[in-house]
C-alpha cells in the first residue's frame, strides 16, 4: 500500500490539531461562569442541642421591621434578631436559622408563628 508524504502530513497535522484541544479542560473552564448553587428546599431539623433548625428564604412581613421564613407550609415569625443577624436575614436571603418557637409571644407582626432566633448564618 502507498501513501503520500502530503497524505501522511495531512493526516499527522489533523491529528495533532485534535489532540490539542483534548488536554484536561481545567484550564478553558477556569474562566468560564460557575452555576450558582441551588438553595435546595425548606426543611426543619432538631439539632442534637435540642433546638429546632429552620432553612430556607426570609421574606417581609405586612408590617415595617418583621421577616418571616416559609418552611413546609408554616409561616415563622424572626424574633430576637440582634445587629449581626440583621446582615444575614435580609429579604430573599437563603439561611439557617436555630432557635425555638415562641408560640406564646405577642407581637405587633400580625402573622406567622413566632420563633425566637438565637444564631443565624447563609445557607
Amino acid at each position: 500500500m502507498f501513501i503520500s508524504r502530503r497524505a501522511s502530513a495531512g493526516a499527522i497535522l489533523a491529528a495533532l490539531v485534535m489532540a490539542g484541544g483534548c488536554g484536561s479542560g481545567d484550564d478553558d473552564r477556569a474562566d468560564e461562569p460557575q452555576a450558582p448553587e441551588s438553595p435546595g428546599p425548606p426543611s426543619v431539623s432538631e439539632p442534637p442541642e435540642g433546638k429546632t433548625e429552620l432553612r430556607g428564604v426570609v421574606r417581609p412581613g405586612v408590617e415595617p421591621g418583621c421577616l418571616l421564613l416559609s418552611v413546609n407550609g408554616t409561616d415563622y415569625l424572626l424574633l430576637g434578631r440582634d445587629q449581626d443577624d440583621d446582615a444575614v436575614l435580609r429579604p430573599g436571603a437563603t439561611v439557617v436559622v436555630r432557635g425555638e418557637p415562641a408560640e406564646g409571644q405577642v407581637t405587633t407582626c400580625q402573622q406567622g408563628t413566632p420563633f425566637q432566633v438565637e444564631e443565624s448564618h447563609p445557607g
